[in-house]
């Protein structure tokens, strides 16, 4: 009663049943374990092979990419000499325009002042 079986060939049923039920984990586990370690051995392999397309291409576009990008680094090189000259240029521009602006004021008072002097300051009679 202790084993939950009431005759000894239920119990000996049992018994058979559960050894090929363990065979049956055992050889699973043995199966699964080889596939497990055969799929180690392919991600190393794999993750060699990256690392060694890695180090080729960095050794091989670090000679290429200089050739070939040369002219395009001249490029960029006249790019940025020409935006600085452009913003200096945009900066003069702007203080000359202020500086208009102000000298047309300044002629604009002077021309208003000059209007009410009397004739002997007339600039135009001389």
């Amino acid at each position: 009663d202790a084993t939950g079986v009431g005759t000894v060939n239920e119990m000996i049923r049992k018994v058979i049943g559960q050894e090929s039920t363990t065979k049956n984990l055992v050889s699973l586990s043995a199966q699964h374990q080889t596939k497990v370690e055969g799929l180690s051995r392919l991600q190393k392999s794999l993750v060699n092979d990256v690392q060694v397309v890695k180090c080729s291409l960095s050794v091989s576009s670090s000679t290429s990419t200089k050739k070939s990008t040369k002219p395009l680094d001249e490029l960029q090189d006249t790019l940025y000499a020409r935006s600085s000259q452009l913003e200096r240029a945009k900066s003069q521009l702007d203080r000359l325009e202020l500086a208009i602006v102000s000298t047309k004021a300044g002629v604009e008072h002077l021309r208003a002042k000059l209007v009410d002097l009397p004739d002997e300051f007339d600039v135009d009679s001389g």
